[in-house]
């Protein structure tokens, strides 16, 4: 078994704020909180959830003492955004900046500790604000982890304890140590498969068509192999945490899922599938608190994880800062608990933020989950799981709810080459025209934290003059031309027709046709209106960060 020693760490664990003013103690409630975050976990994969095979004994023992969600959600499919969430309480834009549970606890008189294994975790992007240590030890394994957690603990006594936990075991490379790294593989399925790969390889496997469904399988096993050591280390953590002094709550989630081709794509930060997004989500209560366990199906997010902790804690409402997540305690211990449950299953929910695919955003609401692609408009939406046929327009009002960016109906023209500019005129005044940013029509979009920077922005695709009356658009090209404007109208009665030279040409209809002399691709459809951002400088430089980055397949 892999053990780190704490002199090696604390080393490179850094104070994280300024000198320790501290109030007498924390407020009534418990002396311990800890919230443990698992990378790259699967829901489906947990027993207690229904998984079978019996890779999360220790996890499933948890999970009998503790309040489950079996309907948590993530607002990403990758860890950045996720997190952020997870630790401010805000949906992702709005966290960059938002007090973390560490500033807003450790004035309160707790300790602060945080201790993770994932460089898109580091204190240069705003993690370990409030934080007393913070240590990043970039792909330190489950029992590493778990060590210096303990002997942090330790060393903390009987004070006020907040403890932020993060294990990166199951995401890619997939080695966990022996006898858990093949416990769920079969030696004949890896077929010259490497011990280490990382996305990039095996999507180039994929691609090229070398990649066999047995080979598929032996990497999910090891995976699954991942899950297991994970699991025991967790629980080696809560026997240990269990014999400490005092009352501890603790909290486990994960941040996102992995994809094994259930809808042809592997591993994450690529879809909206259910396997990406559907999070594990569980708190276990002191021994002695008298609340009994239980299983709560209703639709809760990571963004509600900080006011829960804070109402744990005892803190007042009114001295909470602004969160966009809410108070899940009322489920297990207030009179209020049903009336909770049942706004829960109203409440939309914020799903989107992806890197390594076209832009899409989407709502949970309920059973429902409703997705609008920026590029095209196309929709995509299901029932507890099952697809479902056209458009929704109380789920695109969710959509803008759950956002609180609109949802405007309109024209989109897509063109690979505009040579000429092209003059659309209109019956009514139009109410917004808008070069679509060519990153949202991108597979793999720029990763701005990491230094990289749009290869395109939309003053290079074209520029777009609009009459003083609003009744015409005329579309020049840019630098590089190539891509899609976005016209906020009523389709059905506000008719189109494009111009050159000043001569009515023909109406625009849907489909593929020419304007001007240019071929262009007109589709009808909802477009999320984003405000407009500009793109930090880069966060982060660290050449160690970038590189191990570039091993896991994530930079060039």
């Amino acid at each position: 078994m892999r053990r780190s020693t704490l002199a090696s760490l604390l080393g490179a664990m850094a104070a994280c704020s300024g000198p320790q003013d501290r109030s007498p103690g924390p407020e009534p409630g418990p002396v311990r909180v800890i919230v443990v975050g698992m990378d790259t976990v699967r829901a489906d994969h947990m027993g207690f959830l229904g998984a079978a095979g019996g890779m999360t004994p220790s996890l499933d023992r948890l999970a009998a003492e503790s309040i489950v969600f079996g309907q948590a959600w993530a607002p990403a499919p990758r860890t950045r955004p996720s997190f952020r969430s997870a630790t401010t309480g805000r949906w992702p834009l709005s966290a960059a900046g938002a007090p973390t549970l560490g500033e807003i606890l450790r004035p309160r008189g707790f300790r602060t500790g945080g201790f993770v294994a994932n460089v898109q975790l580091s204190k240069e992007l705003g993690f370990a604000e409030g934080f007393d240590i913070w240590a990043l030890n970039n792909m330190a394994t489950a029992d590493q982890q778990v060590d210096t957690a303990l002997e942090w603990l330790t060393e903390q006594g009987s004070e006020g304890v907040f403890l932020s936990l993060h294990v990166m075991d199951p995401h890619i490379f997939y080695t966990a140590p022996e006898p858990f790294r093949d416990r769920y593989t079969d030696a004949v399925d890896r077929e010259g498969m490497p011990d280490k790969y990382n996305r990039a390889d095996v999507l180039k496997l994929q691609q090229r068509g070398m990649l066999s469904d047995a080979q598929r399988r032996w990497i999910q096993g090891r995976y699954q192999g991942e899950i297991s050591f994970m699991d025991q280390e967790l629980g080696r953590l809560v026997e240990a945490v269990d014999r400490l002094p005092g009352e501890t709550w603790m909290i486990f989630h994960s941040d996102h899922g992995e994809e094994f081709w259930d809808h042809g794509g592997f591993e994450h930060n690529h879809s909206l599938h259910d396997e990406l997004l559907h999070a594990v989500l569980m708190i276990r209560p002191p021994k002695g608190a008298g609340i009994e366990p239980v299983r709560i199906d209703r639709p809760v997010s990571l963004v509600d994880i900080p006011p829960t902790v804070l109402s744990i804690v005892g803190m007042e409402p009114g001295s909470w800062p602004t969160f966009d997540g809410w108070d899940l305690s009322p489920l297990w211990s207030d009179v209020d608990g049903d009336a909770l449950g049942k706004r829960l299953s109203q409440r939309p929910l914020q799903i989107g933020h992806m890197m390594y695919s076209k832009e899409a955003w989407g709502v949970i609401v309920g059973a429902e989950k409703y997705v609008v692609q920026t590029s095209t408009g196309e929709v995509s939406w299901t029932r507890r799981g099952a697809p479902m046929a056209g458009r929704n327009s109380a789920l695109e009002g969710a959509l803008s709810e759950a956002t609180g960016w609109p949802v405007l109906q309109g024209y989109r023209v897509a063109f690979s080459m505009l040579n000429t500019p092209i003059q659309l005129r209109f019956e009514r005044p139009i109410t917004k025209a808008v070069v679509v940013d060519p990153e949202a029509l991108l597979q793999r979009r720029a990763n701005i934290a990491w230094g990289e920077r749009p290869v395109r922005r939309p003053t290079d695709v074209a520029a777009l003059e609009v009459s003083d009356d609003r009744r015409e658009l005329k579309v020049v090209p840019g630098p590089q031309p190539s891509g899609v404007v976005f016209v906020a109208l009523d389709p059905a009665g506000n008719p189109v027709r494009s111009a050159c030279k000043g001569d009515v040409d023909a109406p625009l209809v849907e489909g593929e046709q020419s304007l001007c002399g240019t071929p262009v691709t007109v589709s009808v459809g909802p477009y999320l209106d984003l405000p407009p951002t500009e793109a930090p400088v880069s966060e982060v430089d660290d050449a160690a960060s970038i590189e191990t980055l570039k091993q896991l397949g994530y930079l060039d």
